[in-house]
């Protein structure tokens, strides 16, 4: 949707901007005029997820979020409570390849940092 400001219909040239980037992108678009002061730029589902990322990287926003993309699921606490052991930074104190010969090595907290998410 191409949100107006100051109660007005979104101008030729912002449309033309979206439409532009959908169809450089290889997207089938239409607009609906949905109220005096908002636009809808509709594309169909299935392209939804790739034509927001075309529009945001050509410098849009797109929204509303929920509309755009699918909420993230529920967390499962018993996956949380496994991943905290898969979770952290670590700073590198000997790096060994071959393991168990020493190609480098650091002093404490002058190696470098691994940070793992």
């Amino acid at each position: 949707s191409a949100p107006a400001t100051g109660g007005a219909v979104p101008s030729a040239s912002v449309l033309a901007a979206i439409g532009g980037v959908l169809s450089a992108a290889g997207f089938r678009w239409s607009t609906l005029l949905a109220a005096e002061s908002e636009t809808t730029v509709l594309v169909r589902e299935e392209d939804l997820p790739s034509a927001t990322v075309a529009l945001v990287r050509a410098g849009h926003s797109v929204g509303p979020p929920d509309r755009v993309c699918i909420a993230p699921p529920p967390e499962d606490p018993a996956a949380a409570e496994h991943n905290d052991h898969f979770v952290g930074a670590w700073g590198l104190t000997r790096r060994e390849q071959p393991a168990g010969t020493t190609v480098e090595q650091y002093a404490a907290k002058d190696g470098p940092l691994r940070l793992q998410a």
